[in-house]
């Protein structure tokens, strides 16, 4: 049957409606994605709260189901869907029905398994990566991460070098007025005698000092995070902040780089070790047999020895607790085995198998600095309590836009969102 004109015209509007929503949901996760990057940085691991409701986690939902109806639109339904939709079940099985199997408690359950959830940041990051690339938002992170670095500076200055530790009160005031609590924050003294400022945006560091670094070496910013990590105290966070500077400087064959790096090791250990007594890189006492986390390690492998195939489930815990979060423990991945049994470390690890498998296919030239920021990732939340919250989660997810959905730092691909015509900003 021939179309008549009135049949083209309705067809033309109906054209021109779906590109106007496709837009206005684009749009909504463009900005969107801007507020939830503010929040999570200077609000700590639980965030805002406005009339008892997370306004992460409302930022989350939004974001997430406005690229889901992008994707309707788009008809597309690619990596980050795929990657994504495989926690919902996960999450059921090991934070639901093992926990209420083994007797787990709920609050714990949830708490620990809740924060999973920031792993579907991935389906709106891929749409983004896909249409402008991820660029504008990690010149976005670097900027919020260093205010909250520099105030961290600051504090730790007055309080170490002019001996004002009072201002340390101010900053925690601050933080809890922002956040509510001091999750995810430490201002003080520690048992070996320094003087410790962390804000918990430090895991960022070693991916920042990637993205500062991507063009050239940026002796500013590079110095800034490395000053950054010292403070912070965690040397986990400093040591591979080392390694990642190291890097970029063979990459990049600089000069006086090695000279540098050789000079500001005997200056940090120096006033580390010689001024305040502090042994930088001792790690025995961490790993001696009755220190706190390899009394955590034997009390892990018992509770899985109770139940080595599907595991004690999220939110269980062992004998040995290490904080009021009675399911918390800074060996994260000893935890997660112990919690997950077999069956989930063998769904776990082919899922990373997958994603390097894609990143090596994706990009073949970015294989040492994917290593570099897998292994420093696996490292720092590894010895540290930083994976199953917020920012732990969202840094896993910044990885994997970094390696496998095409991220190229200032642009798009052709693909995707691309051939949905949504429109530019």
């Amino acid at each position: 049957m021939p179309h008549t004109p009135a049949m083209v015209g309705e067809s033309i509007h109906s054209v021109k409606g779906h590109r106007l929503d496709s837009m206005l949901l684009f749009r909504i996760v463009y900005i969107f994605m801007f507020f939830f990057i503010a929040e999570l940085v200077f609000c700590g691991p639980i965030g805002l709260m406005m009339l008892g409701i997370s306004i992460r986690k409302f930022l989350l939902a939004v974001m997430v189901l406005s690229a889901a109806g992008l994707s309707f639109y788009c008809g597309k339904f690619d990596f980050s869907w795929c990657s994504a939709l495989l926690v919902i079940p996960g999450l059921i099985f090991w934070g639901g029905i093992i926990p209420l199997i083994r007797g787990v408690n709920f609050s714990d359950a949830m708490a620990e398994s809740l924060p999973v959830l920031y792993l579907l940041l991935i389906i709106p990051v891929g749409i983004l990566d896909k249409k402008n690339g991820l660029g504008i938002y990690f010149d976005f992170a670097h900027i919020c991460v260093s205010i909250v670095s520099g105030l961290m500076i600051f504090v730790w200055l007055f309080a170490v070098i002019i001996n004002i530790p009072e201002l340390a009160y101010i900053l925690r005031t601050f933080y809890v007025f922002l956040s509510g609590n001091e999750l995810g924050l430490y201002i003080g003294p520690m048992p070996d005698g320094s003087f410790r400022v962390m804000w918990i945006v430090c895991i960022f560091y070693p991916f920042l000092l990637f993205w500062v670094n991507r063009k050239r070496i940026s002796w500013l910013w590079s110095l800034f995070y490395l000053f950054a990590s010292y403070v912070s105290g965690t040397r986990a966070i400093m040591y591979i902040s080392v390694i990642v500077l190291i890097f970029n400087i063979v990459k990049f064959r600089s000069k006086y780089g090695i000279g540098l790096i050789v000079i500001l090791f005997f200056l940090v250990v120096g006033f580390s070790e010689v001024l305040q007594g502090v042994r930088l890189f001792e790690v025995s006492s961490d790993l001696a047999i009755g220190s706190s986390r390899s009394d955590q390690f034997a009390s892990l492998l018992q509770l899985w020895g109770r139940y080595p195939i599907f595991g004690a489930g999220l939110g269980a815990h062992a004998e040995v607790v290490r904080s009021e979060a009675l399911y918390s423990y800074e060996l994260t991945y000893v935890a997660l085995f112990a919690k997950v049994g077999i069956v989930g470390t063998v769904l776990i690890l082919s899922m990373v198998i997958l994603l390097l498998r894609k990143t090596m296919l994706r990009w073949r030239g970015r294989l040492w600095e994917m290593s570099i920021l897998s292994i420093g990732f696996i490292f720092i939340t590894g010895t540290n309590p930083y994976l199953f919250n917020a920012f732990g989660f969202v840094l896993f997810v910044f990885l994997v836009g970094f390696g496998c959905l095409g991220f190229h730092g200032e642009r798009g691909d052709a693909d995707g969102v691309g051939q949905c015509k949504v429109g530019v900003l």
